[in-house]
Formats: structure tokens, C-alpha cells, sequence
């Protein structure tokens, strides 16, 4: 659960709640079974699967290797680094540059993640490493690729193996270049006398995954010597969409491989790893650079794990997330819960692979929880006091992009706003990108805004509003898009004409229906709805104004919600049923119906994108004001309005996590019994002392209410144990003494409903 432990004799504390779940599954004879899972499912909690036909786990439960470099500090080296599991990071490079912790490109949810650079002479080579020459490995790792140039490089490794004497035995994935049509994955098996084993060919190409995460997954096993019976299965995993999304490469089977000649073994794994750097005819004579990102590493020696997945089904499932094992039996799991890049409040199925690769098809259904209500999937009243949880390319530097003190919407003398400035003459933008948590087929997105005194309306500009499509085409302007790239709407004002009042707000919006000015491959420009272009260019009659349009002013907070609903993909704009929306301090500018955004059910909302851009130097130097910004599955409004807002952060209470703002999350303090509108009312530690006989732990308690107290002797070992358990909870302070004698302990206190 959330929070930091409470450890003895220094003062921290943690407080966390659980929910007991018990459903029934049904399973084919043969498979793995899940009968019930009990625990709370939140990231880095504990929870305990119980079923039967797990089998064994010939290894420890726990993962060789494990990592999700969260430990870290930005832009330090890993090597020598400590993962959450296993022994220290060794790294291998080829001209001195080693990875490091980055927050450059997270996966959602992520603060930090693995960077190998590949921008000097010489830098072919940067790979974290790990040794092992067990004879078989599972692994698994989120993977991502990024050129720094329009072409790519010649040849590229996610991982490669080497042996424990040399060289050989060899193996490694990896892709050509897709400027030559060669960027399709493949395998290689190599050995010094025994040659190389038959390449397998997938169906990845690496232009289709670049620049996303993608889910590298391995299964191998070595052969004996000079005899073909080893293993090599390899899948490749792109998020979202229908279930061919997820693409099966280089995938053997069990088909045989003869993997070396000697009694020499797989040693040396190196993950990253390998990215030529070669001048290409494709680059004009130039060098390729990029780099690699890995995240939630995991490392084994049996393939028997346990995944969360997003589907009902195994077959079904687009992402899944690998859980983290800790004890293993028979007829129970214990894992530490990887929440990954699901959010708060969706529901995602367990699964149980056993050590053959059998798995139960039909998964049991579980709710990630993490407190979020009301369909909130992002929110910032930009008080978080810096920018780390926007993931722009470019650091977002605060000559552009700067938080500072304003009273904002609600004339709060503490409230902080973001400022977007561009400089005088320049042509140019001041941006924030919010990766959202998952990809949706529906959103709202609310803000307010404020044009600074003297902001010139009469400079062409763009604002800010929702993507859907891969990231790489964000801003693109100019070209139509397709149906199954990308489509967005952002938010912009008219300077005025004889059909519209000056400054008048619309939604500016590519997609593939467009049609208003559509002059052909780079000629083609956004919409507008409503229609404000003029009389010279197509308007459909559904898509003219409801009413009379507002002129904007500068010096004023107005509160912008545009509603964006993808519909039902179509091969062409004939039946159609896509929706937008926009809202101004709450009264509709209009909605319109049957948009044809997408011919893909893979193509999402996935971006919010808040920004400020100017076409050429004729703008003013005063700039924007953003605050209160929230991105929901339901309508939001504005501020007031009939709308509590409990404590004043701009998310209204209907749809606040945490209506108090006291850390506690709404839904944790309805299990513990407390108020979640009182920021004085949350589960509380009194006091963790050394007296007579241990260790006295005090805490408030609440009557109808349980407590279990668990702990730990080392911070990281990922099994807490228990101490006592059941208290029942009377309103009064309760005392539990730990008489075990130990000079430092961490402690875990957990309330739940009888």
C-alpha cells in the first residue's frame, strides 16, 4: 500500500487498509485454479492467491532479479546499484556511457526507468548485466526504442547472452533496419563448433513499436551438448486494442534447438543492449543515435509466475503485468502486487502460470486498488511543487513553463498556476504532455485558463485539448489523418470575421472525417466546431453554431471542459457515431455527432495535451495561465456549481479520491471508519516507543473496525510477517507490545472491516 513504513525508534509511520475477496472461478481439468485471493490489490501490497494446481516452483519464489529502478536518483549510473531483488547491477559498455536511473520517458506510473544512450563514436554497446548460467531463464522486461533522427539504425538488440568461457554459446533477438525493409524481429542461437541454429523470423517490425513500450517476454532452455533439445520462445507485447495487438514472435514451441556444442553454458546476460551506430545511406551519410529504455525487469530460472491481466480470458488479455512471488506452494501464492501501468480502480484478472506453462484461461477478477473514485483518471492544481509528473521530452524549462504564485480561479492566496510564456518574436510554444494511465475509448478534460493582461488575440494561435494515437504524431499538422494513427481536438479562439464575433472559442480538430478545408497531402488543415471559418469554406448545417458565440477577454479565469468519444471504428465515415463536446464555464458551445474518428477499435485517447502556440512573432509576450486541470471517464463542470469541493483543490468531491486532502484516500478511510471530509479524522499512530519489554505500539482505534500489526526486520525483504492480529477496535486507544527483544523493527498496522 501507499505510504511510508513505520519504523521503530524513528518516528515514520504507515497506516494501510485491506478488503477481503472471495469469488469463484471455474477452470478446464489441468490447469492451474484460482479459488480466492485475500489481501488489498495495490501496488507494493501483499496478497495471497489460493486455488489448487500450481505445482511446484523448482526455484525460489522469489525472482532472481528484480527491478523497477524506482530506488534511484535521475540521471545517476546504475552499475553497483542494488535491485528490489538480486545482486548488485553489473553493466557493460562500449565507449564509457553506462545506463542510468532517467525520468526522461516513464511508463505510466513510473517515476524512474533504465536509459542506455547510444549518441557517441564508438557507443554501440550499453547493457545491464546479469550473471547466471542455471541452464534456463524466463525473463521478462518492458522495452522501449527511440531514434533521435527521421532514419533508422542498422541493427538492434533488446538482450544478448553470451557464454561462461567466451564467446559462445550465443543468443540474442533483435531487428534490421526498416529503411531497408529489414526491420523485422528475429532469433539467433550461435555457437563456436556448433555453428548456428535455424533463425526464426516473427512478425514485430521495429517501426510499428517505435518510440512505445512494448513487453519483451523469453523463455529458454539449453540443450546438452552437440544435441537438439533446447527451447527458444520469444513474445513481443504491444498494449491495447483487440487481442491481435499482442503479436507472437519468434515463438518456437517446443521446437528443438541445439543451442551449444560444449559443456559450456549461457553466462553473461546483457539487457538494453546492443544499437549499431553505423553511417547509413538512409541517414544521408550520417550516424544513427537513440536510446533504450527498460522497465519492470524480472529475471528467473521457471517460467511458473503469476500476471495480472486486462482481459477475462488468458487469450484475451493486451497487457498484463508480471506480480512478484515471495512464497509458493501447491495450493497458495504470496505475491507483492506490480501494479504497472493499470490504473486505480480498474479491474484486471489474475492469472497462475506453473512451472510447465500451463495457465488458468479464465482469470479471476480483482479491482487495482488505489483509492480513485468518480472516474478522475488525472488531476493537478499544479501544487505538487515541480513539473515530474508531466512527461514532456523537453523538461518543460520555466522560460516556458513555469508554476508560480496566483490566487487562481478560486482567490486562493497560497494557490500556485502554471504560466505558459512564448518569447517575443519568436514563433514557437510552451507545452505539457500528461501520458495518461491507460488508453480510453470516452474522456473529459476540464481546465481553467486565463489570457494575461495584454495577450494579443489577434496572433494565430492553438491551445490545448486531447489525443488519440501514438505519441510520435502529437502536434502534426497539415495531413489528414487515417482512421488507425491518430485524431485529436485542442481548444482555440478565431481572431473574428463577419460570420463570428472576435477571440470566439472552438474545438480545432484533425481526424479522419475532415472535411472543411481539406486541400490535399500538407494543405489539409483542422475543422472547427462550431464552424467559424466563414462562408468560404463547407460547414454541414449540424455543425454551425447553437447560439451566439462568446468573445474572450483577457484578465479572466474561464473554465474549458471538451468531451471526446471515439465511437465505433468504421471503414469509412458511413455510419459513424463518434461525439464531441465543449463546454465554456459550463454552457455548451455545442455537441456533434456522428464524427468518423477511428477505423481501429486499437485507436485511444491517450494524451492530454495543454499548450500555448503561436505561429509566427506577431504575439505578445504575455502568455497564459492554466490551474485546475482534470481528465475523467465522467463529466466534471466547473468549480461550484452545485459542486462541493471539500478541500479546495478543484476536483469537485463527487469525483475527489480524497476529499480532505489529508493523504488518506476516501475509500481507506470508509474501511477504517473515520471521516473523509475531515482532514483531522484519519487511522493515526500515538506513539512507537522502547519501554519495559519490547516495543509499545499505540494507535486510535474505531469500534466495528479490526487490527492486524505486522513486521518486518529488514525493510526490504518483501514479506511482512505478523504479530498480532484481530484486534477489534473500541474507540479507545489501543496498545500492542512486541516483547521479541529486537533493537530495530518496522511496523505495519492494518484495519479492515469484520
Amino acid at each position: 500500500m501507499n505510504g511510508i513504513c513505520m519504523k521503530a525508534g524513528c518516528g515514520g509511520r504507515q497506516w494501510s487498509a485491506a478488503i477481503l475477496a472471495v469469488i469463484a472461478c471455474s477452470t478446464a481439468a489441468g490447469e492451474p485454479s484460482i479459488s480466492s485471493v485475500s489481501g488489498s490489490v495495490r501496488h507494493d501490497e501483499t496478497v495471497t492467491v489460493s486455488g489448487s494446481g500450481f505445482g511446484a516452483k523448482p526455484s525460489a519464489a522469489a525472482p532472481r532479479v528484480w527491478d523497477n529502478f524506482e530506488g534511484g536518483v535521475d540521471g545517476e549510473v546504475i552499475h553497483g546499484r542494488k535491485p528490489i531483488i538480486g545482486p548488485n547491477w553489473d553493466s557493460y559498455t562500449s565507449n564509457g556511457f553506462l545506463p542510468l536511473y532517467s525520468n526522461a520517458s516513464n511508463r505510466h506510473n513510473s517515476a524512474l526507468c533504465s536509459r542506455h544512450d547510444f549518441v557517441s563514436d564508438g557507443q554501440y554497446n550499453c547493457s545491464l548485466e546479469y550473471h547466471s548460467a542455471e541452464g534456463r531463464a524466463y525473463f521478462t522486461f518492458w522495452w522501449k526504442y527511440t531514434r533521435q533522427q527521421d532514419y533508422y539504425n542498422r541493427n538492434t538488440k533488446p538482450w544478448i547472452v553470451y557464454g561462461d568461457s567466451g564467446w559462445g554459446p550465443l543468443a540474442y533477438i533483435g531487428f534490421g533496419n526498416p529503411d531497408y525493409g529489414d526491420g523485422v524481429v528475429r532469433n539467433s542461437v550461435q555457437d563456436e563448433g556448433g555453428g548456428a541454429a535455424p533463425t526464426i523470423w516473427g512478425e514485430t517490425q521495429l517501426d510499428d513499436i517505435d518510440g512505445e513500450w512494448v513487453r519483451v517476454e523469453v523463455y529458454l532452455e539449453e540443450s546438452t551438448p552437440n544435441a537438439s533439445n533446447g527451447t527458444f520462445q520469444t513474445w513481443i507485447h504491444k498494449p491495447g486494442g483487440s487481442p491481435a495487438a499482442i503479436t507472437f514472435d519468434c515463438n518456437s514451441g517446443e521446437q528443438s534447438y541445439m543451442t551449444r556444442s560444449s559443456s559450456n553454458h549461457w553466462f553473461q546476460w546483457h539487457f538494453g543492449s546492443y544499437f549499431s551506430r553505423d553511417t547509413l545511406p538512409s541517414g544521408g551519410g550520417q550516424v544513427a543515435n537513440g536510446y533504450i529504455c527498460l522497465d519492470d525487469f524480472y529475471f528467473d530460472v521457471s517460467r511458473a509466475r503469476v500476471e495480472l491481466g486486462n482481459a477475462s480470458t488468458w487469450s484475451a488479455c493486451t497487457h498484463r503485468e508480471i506480480q512478484i512471488p515471495t512464497n509458493w506452494n501447491s495450493d497458495s501464492i504470496t505475491i507483492t502486487v506490480n501494479q504497472g501501468a493499470f490504473q486505480p480502480g480498474q479491474t484486471v484478472y489474475l492469472y497462475v502460470v506453473d512451472e510447465n506453462g500451463n495457465v488458468n484461461e479464465n482469470g479471476y477478477p480483482v479491482t487495482i486498488d488505489g483509492g480513485s473514485s468518480g472516474g478522475v483518471v488525472f488531476a493537478s492544481g499544479f501544487e505538487e511543487g515541480n513539473k515530474d509528473i508531466w512527461d514532456d521530452y523537453d523538461g518543460n524549462p520555466d522560460t516556458e513553463n513555469q508554476i508560480i504564485p496566483d490566487p487562481g480561479p478560486l482567490g486562493l492566496a497560497s494557490n500556485h498556476v502554471m504560466r505558459f510564456r512564448v518569447p517575443a518574436g519568436e514563433r514557437g510554444g510552451a507545452d505539457l504532455v500528461k501520458v495518461l494511465p491507460d488508453t480510453y475509448d470516452r474522456l473529459y478534460a476540464r481546465w481553467y485558463i486565463k489570457y494575461e493582461e495584454g495577450f494579443n488575440f489577434d496572433a494565430p494561435n492553438h491551445g490545448g485539448g486531447l489525443f488519440a494515437g501514438n505519441r510520435n504524431y502529437l502536434g502534426m499538422s497539415g495531413t489528414a489523418p487515417e482512421g488507425d494513427d491518430w485524431f485529436q481536438a485542442v481548444v482555440d479562439y478565431h481572431p473574428g470575421s463577419s460570420h463570428v464575433p472576435e477571440h470566439t472559442p472552438y474545438c480545432y480538430t484533425y481526424y479522419a472525417g475532415m472535411y472543411m478545408d481539406n486541400n490535399g497531402p500538407g494543405s489539409t488543415w483542422g475543422d472547427s466546431f462550431p464552424c467559424v471559418y466563414g462562408t468560404n469554406y463547407p460547414c454541414e448545417p449540424q455543425h454551425k453554431p447553437i447560439g451566439p458565440l462568446p468573445n474572450l477577454e483577457a484578465g479572466r479565469w474561464y473554465c474549458v471542459e471538451v468531451m471526446m468519444d471515439a465511437g465505433t471504428p468504421t471503414p469509412t465515415r458511413d455510419g459513424a457515431n463518434g461525439t464531441m463536446e465543449l463546454w465554456l464555464d459550463d454552457v455548451s458551445l455545442g455537441r456533434w455527432d456522428d464524427l468518423w474518428f477511428r477505423s481501429t477499435p486499437d485507436l485511444k485517447l491517450s494524451i492530454l495535451w495543454l499548450s500555448l502556440f503561436h505561429h509566427d512573432g506577431t504575439h505578445s509576450v504575455a502568455g497564459v495561465l492554466y490551474d485546475e486541470v482534470v481528465v475523467s471517464t465522467q463529466k466534471i463542470g466547473p468549480l461550484g456549481a452545485g459542486q462541493p469541493d471539500n478541500d479546495g483543490d478543484g476536483i469537485p468531491d463527487d469525483v475527489d479520491p480524497d476529499d480532505d486532502n489529508d493523504g488518506m484516500s476516501d475509500v481507506d478511510e470508509a474501511i477504517a471508519g473515520t471521516d473523509p471530509k475531515d482532514e483531522n479524522s484519519k487511522p493515526e499512530t500515538r506513539d512507537v516507543a522502547l519501554g519495559v519489554g519490547g516495543f509499545h505500539l499505540s494507535f486510535g482505534s474505531v469500534s466495528g473496525r479490526l487490527y492486524d500489526v505486522l513486521y518486518k526486520d529488514d525493510l526490504f525483504d518483501p514479506t511482512w510477517l505478523m504479530l498480532v492480529n484481530d484486534v477489534a477496535g473500541d474507540g479507545s486507544v489501543m496498545e500492542v507490545l512486541d516483547s521479541e527483544g529486537v533493537r530495530r523493527r518496522f511496523y505495519r498496522i492494518r484495519v479492515r472491516l469484520p
